[in-house]
């Protein structure tokens, strides 16, 4: 697995592994052919790649692992009549197609958890929330849970200076405060 959001594929592909391992071990149930694909965490790709496999004999999906792959992919297994999980992604519009089905929250359901718990558990009504300039995709996202959460909370957006965390270093605004 490669590509900009590859720590996910890479975690999602061993432990899909490990489980056709134990299935295999213990003699029970089907014997499942394991076929990998690469999307390199690229929309092109991903569509590339659904296209090959609805050509293939596959039968189920498991994947794409991230949202933009699988944004990309979903409308072609749709077309094939495939279903497809995915296993991390978590846009909102991943279910817009009649065969994709998430295993995670969906970004809005993470903002309005996080709004909740924030306010239940540690009873506050302020936050720090920081946007950071990221590919579109993603930008989707960090909306989404903002537009969750906002009428629970006084917001001081704010943009860093500095790159992200996980070593992934994002092309960053000026810092801005209200």
């Amino acid at each position: 697995m490669t590509g900009s959001f590859q720590t996910f594929g890479k975690g999602n592909l061993e432990g899909i592994q490990l489980a056709l391992e134990e299935a295999k071990a213990s003699g029970s149930g089907p014997q499942i052919e394991l076929t990998i694909y690469d999307t390199t965490s690229e929309p092109e790709r991903a569509k590339e790649i659904a296209g090959q496999v609805t050509a293939s004999r596959a039968v189920l999906v498991l994947g794409p692992s991230f949202s933009v792959p699988s944004l990309a992919a979903g409308p072609e297994f749709a077309r094939a009549g495939l279903a497809s999980i995915t296993t991390t992604a978590t846009s909102d519009l991943i279910t817009d197609n009649a065969t994709t089905f998430r295993m995670l929250m969906k970004n809005s359901e993470q903002g309005e958890l996080l709004a909740t718990y924030l306010v239940r558990v540690f009873d506050q009504r302020r936050a720090v929330f920081v946007f950071a300039k990221l590919r579109e995709s993603t930008k989707n996202f960090t909306h989404i849970v903002y537009a969750s959460i906002i009428g629970l909370f006084q917001f001081i957006p704010m943009v860093p200076k500095v790159p992200s965390h996980h070593g992934i270093n994002f092309p960053l605004n000026e810092a801005t405060s209200q």
